[in-house]
Protein backbone atom coordinates (compact mmCIF):
# COMPACT_ATOMS: atom_id res chain seq x y z
CA UNK A 1 0.00 0.00 0.00
CA UNK A 2 1.31 3.04 -1.11
CA UNK A 3 1.19 6.55 0.18
CA UNK A 4 -1.36 7.99 -2.49
CA UNK A 5 -4.17 4.64 -1.19
CA UNK A 6 -3.19 5.29 2.26
CA UNK A 7 -4.38 8.42 1.96
CA UNK A 8 -7.36 8.18 -0.07
CA UNK A 9 -8.21 5.67 2.03
CA UNK A 10 -8.33 8.11 5.74
CA UNK A 11 -9.79 10.60 3.37
CA UNK A 12 -12.82 8.16 2.18
CA UNK A 13 -13.33 6.88 5.58
CA UNK A 14 -13.67 10.54 7.27
CA UNK A 15 -16.10 11.88 4.95
CA UNK A 16 -18.23 8.55 5.97
CA UNK A 17 -18.03 8.79 9.64
CA UNK A 18 -18.33 12.30 11.05
CA UNK A 19 -16.60 12.60 14.28
CA UNK A 20 -17.09 13.97 17.53
CA UNK A 21 -14.17 15.72 19.62
CA UNK A 22 -15.13 15.12 23.32
CA UNK A 23 -12.43 13.41 26.08
CA UNK A 24 -11.06 14.18 29.21
CA UNK A 25 -7.70 15.97 29.97
CA UNK A 26 -7.55 16.31 25.96
CA UNK A 27 -7.61 12.82 24.85
CA UNK A 28 -10.32 12.59 21.63
CA UNK A 29 -13.22 9.87 21.93
CA UNK A 30 -14.13 9.94 18.34
CA UNK A 31 -16.15 7.49 16.75
CA UNK A 32 -15.58 3.70 16.83
CA UNK A 33 -15.51 3.06 13.94
CA UNK A 34 -12.20 4.90 13.10
CA UNK A 35 -10.41 1.66 13.82
CA UNK A 36 -11.16 0.02 10.36
CA UNK A 37 -8.93 2.79 8.60
CA UNK A 38 -6.39 2.85 11.66
CA UNK A 39 -6.33 -1.19 10.89
CA UNK A 40 -5.71 -0.47 7.78
CA UNK A 41 -2.88 1.76 7.76
CA UNK A 42 -1.19 -1.02 10.47
CA UNK A 43 -0.72 -3.09 7.01
CA UNK A 44 1.41 -0.30 5.32
CA UNK A 45 5.13 0.25 5.64
CA UNK A 46 6.04 2.80 8.86
CA UNK A 47 7.39 5.49 6.02
CA UNK A 48 4.05 5.75 4.09
CA UNK A 49 1.57 5.44 7.03
CA UNK A 50 3.26 8.46 8.67
CA UNK A 51 3.60 10.70 5.33
CA UNK A 52 0.14 9.44 4.79
CA UNK A 53 -1.34 10.97 8.19
CA UNK A 54 0.96 13.78 8.24
CA UNK A 55 -0.52 15.34 4.17
CA UNK A 56 -3.84 14.23 5.56
CA UNK A 57 -3.71 16.19 8.65
CA UNK A 58 -2.45 19.23 6.78
CA UNK A 59 -5.56 19.06 4.18
CA UNK A 60 -7.94 18.77 6.83
CA UNK A 61 -6.65 21.74 8.38
CA UNK A 62 -5.94 23.49 5.59
CA UNK A 63 -9.61 23.06 4.26
CA UNK A 64 -10.84 24.54 7.85
CA UNK A 65 -11.89 20.42 9.07
CA UNK A 66 -10.39 20.67 12.58
CA UNK A 67 -13.16 18.03 14.04
CA UNK A 68 -11.63 15.40 11.35
CA UNK A 69 -8.05 16.58 11.43
CA UNK A 70 -8.67 15.70 15.03
CA UNK A 71 -10.52 12.20 14.25
CA UNK A 72 -7.26 11.11 12.39
CA UNK A 73 -4.56 11.70 15.18
CA UNK A 74 -7.13 10.26 17.85
CA UNK A 75 -8.23 7.46 16.67
CA UNK A 76 -6.57 6.54 13.15
CA UNK A 77 -2.40 6.36 13.96
CA UNK A 78 -0.87 2.97 14.08
CA UNK A 79 1.53 1.72 16.59
CA UNK A 80 3.93 1.16 14.20
CA UNK A 81 4.24 5.00 14.04
CA UNK A 82 3.49 5.81 17.79
CA UNK A 83 7.53 6.73 18.34
CA UNK A 84 8.08 8.56 15.28
CA UNK A 85 9.03 12.66 16.50
CA UNK A 86 7.30 14.11 13.88
CA UNK A 87 4.04 11.61 14.45
CA UNK A 88 4.56 12.40 18.69
CA UNK A 89 4.64 15.88 18.32
CA UNK A 90 1.30 16.33 16.23
CA UNK A 91 0.06 14.13 18.52
CA UNK A 92 1.55 16.68 21.55
CA UNK A 93 -0.07 19.61 19.07
CA UNK A 94 -4.04 18.12 19.02
CA UNK A 95 -3.97 17.14 22.76
CA UNK A 96 -2.52 20.44 23.47
CA UNK A 97 -5.58 22.26 21.32
CA UNK A 98 -7.92 20.07 22.44
CA UNK A 99 -7.70 20.98 25.90
CA UNK A 100 -8.78 24.01 24.72
CA UNK A 101 -12.16 23.18 23.03
CA UNK A 102 -12.79 19.60 25.09
CA UNK A 103 -16.21 20.67 26.23
CA UNK A 104 -18.47 23.95 25.23
CA UNK A 105 -17.71 25.34 28.73
CA UNK A 106 -14.17 25.35 28.09
CA UNK A 107 -14.66 26.21 24.39
CA UNK A 108 -16.74 29.75 25.62
CA UNK A 109 -13.67 30.36 28.59
CA UNK A 110 -11.53 30.63 26.07
CA UNK A 111 -13.54 32.87 24.05
CA UNK A 112 -14.30 34.75 26.67
CA UNK A 113 -10.64 35.13 28.03
CA UNK A 114 -9.38 36.33 24.43
CA UNK A 115 -8.85 39.72 24.31
CA UNK A 116 -10.93 39.93 20.59
CA UNK A 117 -13.06 41.88 20.03
CA UNK A 118 -14.98 42.68 16.61
CA UNK A 119 -14.79 46.02 15.39
CA UNK A 120 -17.01 47.48 13.14
CA UNK A 121 -16.08 49.66 10.31
CA UNK A 122 -18.04 52.55 9.73
CA UNK A 123 -18.38 51.54 6.02
CA UNK A 124 -20.51 48.47 7.26
CA UNK A 125 -23.14 50.18 9.24
CA UNK A 126 -24.49 51.19 5.38
CA UNK A 127 -27.42 49.25 4.83
CA UNK A 128 -26.07 48.91 0.89
CA UNK A 129 -23.19 47.17 2.35
CA UNK A 130 -26.06 44.23 3.50
CA UNK A 131 -24.59 40.70 3.56
CA UNK A 132 -25.87 38.15 1.52
CA UNK A 133 -26.89 36.51 4.81
CA UNK A 134 -28.05 39.35 6.59
CA UNK A 135 -29.97 39.59 3.53
CA UNK A 136 -31.63 36.29 3.75
CA UNK A 137 -32.46 36.50 7.91
CA UNK A 138 -34.27 40.23 6.83
CA UNK A 139 -36.02 38.14 3.70
CA UNK A 140 -37.46 35.40 6.27
CA UNK A 141 -38.58 37.94 9.08
CA UNK A 142 -40.79 39.61 6.38
CA UNK A 143 -42.16 36.97 4.97
CA UNK A 144 -43.14 35.67 8.54
CA UNK A 145 -44.14 39.45 9.16
CA UNK A 146 -42.19 38.93 12.21
CA UNK A 147 -42.11 41.97 14.68
CA UNK A 148 -38.93 40.91 16.25
CA UNK A 149 -36.53 38.98 15.42
CA UNK A 150 -32.91 38.23 17.11
CA UNK A 151 -28.97 37.31 16.24
CA UNK A 152 -27.36 34.95 18.34
CA UNK A 153 -23.64 35.17 18.24
CA UNK A 154 -23.95 38.96 16.95
CA UNK A 155 -20.18 40.04 17.08
CA UNK A 156 -19.97 43.51 16.35
CA UNK A 157 -23.84 43.56 15.61
CA UNK A 158 -23.47 44.53 11.64
CA UNK A 159 -26.42 42.31 10.59
CA UNK A 160 -28.50 43.60 13.50
CA UNK A 161 -27.86 47.47 12.75
CA UNK A 162 -27.83 47.06 9.30
CA UNK A 163 -31.50 45.60 9.26
CA UNK A 164 -32.29 48.12 11.80
CA UNK A 165 -31.95 50.72 8.81
CA UNK A 166 -33.49 48.94 6.28
CA UNK A 167 -36.86 48.07 8.63
CA UNK A 168 -37.06 50.23 11.26
CA UNK A 169 -40.80 48.61 12.12
CA UNK A 170 -39.12 45.72 13.36
CA UNK A 171 -37.74 45.08 16.97
CA UNK A 172 -34.14 43.76 15.67
CA UNK A 173 -32.00 42.41 18.93
CA UNK A 174 -28.29 40.91 18.97
CA UNK A 175 -27.24 38.58 21.91
CA UNK A 176 -23.53 37.63 22.50
CA UNK A 177 -21.86 35.62 25.13
CA UNK A 178 -19.16 38.15 25.75
CA UNK A 179 -19.89 41.11 27.45
CA UNK A 180 -17.18 43.18 26.18
CA UNK A 181 -19.01 42.51 22.87
CA UNK A 182 -22.06 43.22 23.79
CA UNK A 183 -20.91 46.84 25.27
CA UNK A 184 -19.06 47.51 21.92
CA UNK A 185 -22.08 47.15 19.85
CA UNK A 186 -24.02 49.21 21.92
CA UNK A 187 -21.62 51.91 21.92
CA UNK A 188 -21.52 51.61 17.96
CA UNK A 189 -25.60 51.37 17.38
CA UNK A 190 -25.18 54.96 19.52
CA UNK A 191 -23.53 56.11 16.36
CA UNK A 192 -26.01 55.56 13.97
CA UNK A 193 -28.52 58.27 16.21
CA UNK A 194 -31.89 57.39 18.09
CA UNK A 195 -33.98 56.83 15.67
CA UNK A 196 -31.99 53.00 14.85
CA UNK A 197 -33.86 50.66 16.89
CA UNK A 198 -31.07 48.09 17.54
CA UNK A 199 -30.71 46.35 21.06
CA UNK A 200 -28.33 44.47 21.90
CA UNK A 201 -28.20 41.63 25.05
CA UNK A 202 -25.77 39.00 26.85
CA UNK A 203 -26.29 35.90 25.34
CA UNK A 204 -29.05 34.36 27.67
CA UNK A 205 -30.15 37.12 29.70
CA UNK A 206 -33.63 36.75 31.00
CA UNK A 207 -36.06 37.70 28.05
CA UNK A 208 -39.70 39.19 28.59
CA UNK A 209 -41.05 36.90 25.52
CA UNK A 210 -39.24 34.60 23.21
CA UNK A 211 -38.59 35.75 19.47
CA UNK A 212 -40.61 34.40 16.51
CA UNK A 213 -37.33 34.27 14.11
CA UNK A 214 -33.60 33.67 15.70
CA UNK A 215 -30.84 33.54 13.21
CA UNK A 216 -27.24 32.04 13.83
CA UNK A 217 -25.15 33.58 10.60
CA UNK A 218 -21.81 32.23 9.58
CA UNK A 219 -21.27 31.44 13.73
CA UNK A 220 -21.49 27.62 14.10
CA UNK A 221 -18.24 27.30 11.83
CA UNK A 222 -16.43 28.74 14.88
CA UNK A 223 -17.00 25.81 17.52
CA UNK A 224 -16.37 22.66 17.40
CA UNK A 225 -19.64 21.52 19.71
CA UNK A 226 -22.45 22.73 16.95
CA UNK A 227 -25.06 20.82 18.42
CA UNK A 228 -24.40 22.78 22.04
CA UNK A 229 -24.81 26.24 20.35
CA UNK A 230 -27.88 24.97 18.71
CA UNK A 231 -29.20 24.40 21.63
CA UNK A 232 -28.07 27.59 23.08
CA UNK A 233 -30.24 28.98 20.04
CA UNK A 234 -32.94 27.36 20.09
CA UNK A 235 -33.93 28.63 23.60
CA UNK A 236 -34.65 31.86 22.26
CA UNK A 237 -37.28 30.45 19.89
CA UNK A 238 -41.02 31.51 20.34
CA UNK A 239 -43.42 28.30 19.86
CA UNK A 240 -44.03 28.09 16.30
CA UNK A 241 -41.14 30.49 15.52
CA UNK A 242 -37.90 29.35 13.20
CA UNK A 243 -34.24 29.62 13.23
CA UNK A 244 -32.27 30.43 10.46
CA UNK A 245 -29.14 30.05 10.08
CA UNK A 246 -25.91 30.41 7.29
CA UNK A 247 -22.79 28.16 7.04
CA UNK A 248 -19.93 28.62 4.56
CA UNK A 249 -21.04 25.42 1.97
CA UNK A 250 -17.43 24.28 2.18
CA UNK A 251 -14.16 26.17 2.94
CA UNK A 252 -13.99 29.79 1.60
CA UNK A 253 -11.23 30.44 -0.70
CA UNK A 254 -10.72 33.92 0.91
CA UNK A 255 -10.20 32.46 3.79
CA UNK A 256 -7.43 29.95 5.34
CA UNK A 257 -8.35 28.51 8.79
CA UNK A 258 -5.08 28.63 11.32
CA UNK A 259 -5.58 24.86 12.99
CA UNK A 260 -3.40 26.07 15.62
CA UNK A 261 -5.64 29.54 16.47
CA UNK A 262 -8.68 27.65 17.77
CA UNK A 263 -11.17 30.75 18.78
CA UNK A 264 -8.15 32.69 19.81
CA UNK A 265 -9.39 34.64 18.00
CA UNK A 266 -12.63 33.39 16.86
CA UNK A 267 -12.76 34.14 13.67
CA UNK A 268 -11.13 31.45 12.62
CA UNK A 269 -13.25 28.06 11.06
CA UNK A 270 -12.86 24.89 12.45
CA UNK A 271 -15.67 22.56 11.85
CA UNK A 272 -16.84 24.07 8.26
CA UNK A 273 -19.62 21.36 6.65
CA UNK A 274 -21.05 21.21 3.05
CA UNK A 275 -25.26 21.20 2.84
CA UNK A 276 -24.54 17.03 1.99
CA UNK A 277 -23.25 16.97 6.01
CA UNK A 278 -25.17 19.96 7.68
CA UNK A 279 -28.87 19.25 6.32
CA UNK A 280 -28.98 15.75 7.78
CA UNK A 281 -27.20 16.76 10.98
CA UNK A 282 -29.99 18.89 11.62
CA UNK A 283 -32.73 16.48 10.57
CA UNK A 284 -31.10 14.10 13.18
CA UNK A 285 -31.77 16.63 15.38
CA UNK A 286 -35.40 16.72 14.50
CA UNK A 287 -35.59 20.28 13.23
CA UNK A 288 -38.61 20.45 10.17
CA UNK A 289 -36.65 21.88 7.10
CA UNK A 290 -38.15 24.48 5.34
CA UNK A 291 -36.21 26.30 3.10
CA UNK A 292 -32.54 25.52 1.83
CA UNK A 293 -30.68 27.06 -0.51
CA UNK A 294 -26.84 28.50 -1.45
CA UNK A 295 -26.04 32.04 -1.65
CA UNK A 296 -23.01 34.13 -2.05
CA UNK A 297 -20.36 34.43 0.15
CA UNK A 298 -19.41 37.45 2.21
CA UNK A 299 -17.82 39.85 -0.23
CA UNK A 300 -17.95 37.45 -3.43
CA UNK A 301 -19.83 35.19 -5.68
CA UNK A 302 -16.57 33.33 -6.68
CA UNK A 303 -16.47 29.62 -6.92
CA UNK A 304 -15.50 28.18 -3.75
CA UNK A 305 -16.86 31.38 -1.36
CA UNK A 306 -20.79 30.08 -1.13
CA UNK A 307 -22.81 30.26 1.72
CA UNK A 308 -25.71 27.48 2.96
CA UNK A 309 -28.63 29.37 3.80
CA UNK A 310 -31.39 27.09 6.05
CA UNK A 311 -34.72 27.90 7.83
CA UNK A 312 -36.08 25.26 10.08
CA UNK A 313 -38.54 24.65 12.64
CA UNK A 314 -37.84 23.09 15.70
CA UNK A 315 -39.04 19.36 16.15
CA UNK A 316 -40.19 19.72 19.55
Amino acid sequence: MNFTAVAKLLRKHLAAHPPIVVGPKGRLQLHPESRIARDALVGAESEFAAQSILYLYDHLTAHEQWRKAATLVARCLPFTVLDRPDIRALIAKVSTLADKVETPEKELGHYLDSSFIHELPDFMADPSKTTPRAAYWVQIVRLREADRALEWGCGAGVHVMQAAQLFPDVAWWGADEKPAQVDAAIVQARRLGPEVHARFILAHAPLDEPFPVVALLDTIEHTVHPEAMLDKVEWYVAPGGVVVVTVPNGPWSLHTASIEGVNDPPGNHVNVQHAREFIPFLERRGAHLLDARVIPGQFSIAEGNETLAVTYKLGR
